[in-house]
C-alpha cells in the first residue's frame, strides 16, 4: 500500500448475518487526484480485525463528498481537492471472480469419483466354473476409482500455450499438488490426464487485463495385480480380470494411446 490515507470517524462499522456473514463498511479520505490509485490498491484487501481472510474489500465506491474548490458562481466547473473513498468487506459471492482472489495465487480442488463398468457376462458361472452361466443382468460390475483434480491460477498476465499443447496427454513423471493440504497425494506418471482448460479474462479499474485460469486434470490409477497405479495407457482386461497394458501385433510394442508430456511442460503450465 503506497497511496496515503486517513480513516474518518466512527469507522470501521460491523455487521454479521445469516445471508452475508461477516461484514464491514471503512470510510477513508484520500487526495481526489489519488482516489483511482487507492481502489485499485483496496480492493481484495482482507478486513484486518477479522480472523478470516476470506472478509476483504468486494465493493468500493466514490462519492464526491470531499472539499469543493469550485467557483459559487460556477457550479458545473466543480474541482475536488479530497474523495471520501467507502469500502464494503464482505465475503465474495461464489460467481465472483475478481474479490479476495487478488490476494490469492491459486486455489485447488480433489474430488473422487468412482465408475462401475459392467463384465462381460458370458465369463461368469453360479457356484462353480462349471455351474450354470449367469445371466446379462447378472453380470457384475468393476469399481473403477479415480479423482478430478482442478488448479486454478488467479490474475495471470498471459496465457501459457501449453494450456493448449497438453490436451488428451498424460504425466511423465510424478506429480504433487501445491497445496499442503493435500500433502498425502501423489499423481504418479502416466495418471494424470490433461484436460480442455477454461479462461477468464477480466480487467482491473486501471486497464490491466488479468485472467485467471482453471486446469482440470483427471486420475485414472488403474492398478496393475500387485497394487501399483499403471495409469491412463493401461485398460481393463475382462478375461483376466485385471488392467494390462495393449501390445501391437505387427510391431510387438505397446500402445500407448495416451502421449506422456514432459514435467517441464506441465510445470510450465500449472505452476508444477
Amino acid at each position: 500500500m503506497t497511496t496515503v490515507y486517513s480513516v474518518e470517524h466512527g469507522y470501521p462499522q460491523e455487521g454479521w448475518s445469516y445471508a452475508r456473514g461477516a461484514t464491514a463498511t471503512l470510510k477513508i479520505r484520500c487526495a481526489w487526484a489519488d482516489r483511482i490509485t487507492l481502489t485499485n490498491e483496496m480492493i481484495g484487501t482482507p478486513y484486518s480485525y477479522y480472523a478470516s481472510p476470506m472478509v476483504c474489500v468486494n465493493i468500493a465506491r466514490q462519492p464526491a463528498e470531499g472539499k469543493n474548490l469550485s467557483n459559487p458562481s460556477s457550479p458545473a466547473t466543480a474541482v475536488y481537492s479530497e474523495c471520501i473513498l467507502t469500502l464494503t468487506y464482505e465475503i465474495p459471492s461464489a460467481n465472483n471472480r475478481f474479490g479476495c482472489e487478488l490476494n490469492n495465487t491459486f486455489s485447488e480442488e480433489i474430488d473422487s469419483t468412482i465408475e462401475f463398468a459392467t463384465d462381460d457376462h458370458k465369463l461368469f458361472c453360479w457356484g462353480s466354473s462349471t455351474g450354470a452361466l449367469i445371466l446379462p443382468e447378472e453380470a457384475p460390475g468393476t469399481a473403477r476409482v479415480g479423482a478430478i483434480y482442478t488448479l486454478t491460477k488467479y490474475n495471470q498476465s498471459t496465457i501459457p500455450s501449453a494450456a493448449q499443447s497438453l490436451i488428451g496427454r498424460v504425466n511423465s513423471d510424478n506429480v504433487r499438488p501445491k497445496s499442503g493440504l493435500f500433502s498425502g497425494w501423489n499423481f504418479t506418471a502416466g495418471t494424470l490426464l490433461f484436460q480442455p482448460a477454461k479462461f477468464y479474462p477480466k480487467k482491473k479499474s486501471n486497464g490491466a487485463d488479468l485472467v485467471d485460469i482453471t486446469y482440470t486434470c483427471i486420475w485414472r490409477p488403474n492398478y496393475d495385480t500387485n497394487g501399483v497405479a499403471k495409469g491412463w495407457n493401461w485398460f481393463w482386461n475382462t478375461d483376466a480380470q485385471c488392467y494390462q497394458q495393449m501390445y501391437l501385433q505387427s510391431s510387438g510394442s505397446s500402445n500407448t494411446v495416451y502421449a506422456p508430456f514432459k514435467t517441464s511442460a506441465f510445470s510450465g503450465a500449472l505452476g508444477g
